[in-house]
């Protein structure tokens, strides 16, 4: 797997942001965007990718006949899932949470709700006490912790 630059993972984004809106426009359901945090250029492994088909099963067996439809996308900035499922965006919300926080390889998943409007519902904050890119430079340990309820002013 090769090294992906910045851009690549901006174009990525926003290309992600368009497959989701013209979902959100098609189906009118509550949409859970998958995707997993890895650090560093290279975002595909054989253990990423693995990880990755065993939380889409898990999304699947816990939605059944509520997932309306699905699109993946096997990108070299990292798997992608979409899932359009008719439950509440909060029920959806509890279901991306229980995966999560199932175990210590949760944290690498990026799993976000938004709702039939287009309002994300999904959303949490990662606090890194100390500068990454220190952390990063001196091959130090990182810590880390989600805050659930973020100030109004660092919500985009």
């Amino acid at each position: 797997m090769r090294e992906i630059t910045l851009q690549e993972v901006l174009d990525a984004r926003e290309a992600r942001a368009e497959r989701q809106r013209r979902l959100l426009a098609q189906w009118g359901q509550p949409l859970l965007s998958c995707t997993l945090n890895i650090a560093g250029p290279v975002k595909r492994s054989a253990l990423g990718d693995f990880l990755f088909r065993e939380t889409l099963r898990a999304l699947e067996g816990a939605l059944g006949d509520r997932l309306l439809h699905r699109e993946t996308l096997a990108a070299e900035t990292g798997p992608e899932a979409l899932l359009v499922c008719a439950l509440p965006a909060e029920a959806v919300k509890a279901l991306g949470e229980s995966l999560e926080d199932a175990g210590p390889a949760g944290r690498l998943l990026d799993l976000d709700v938004i709702g039939p409007e287009g309002e994300p519902v999904f959303e949490t904050g990662n606090v890194t006490p100390y500068s990454i890119m220190d952390i990063v430079n001196q091959g130090d340990n990182s810590i880390s912790y989600i805050v659930k309820d973020l100030p109004e002013d660092t919500r985009a």
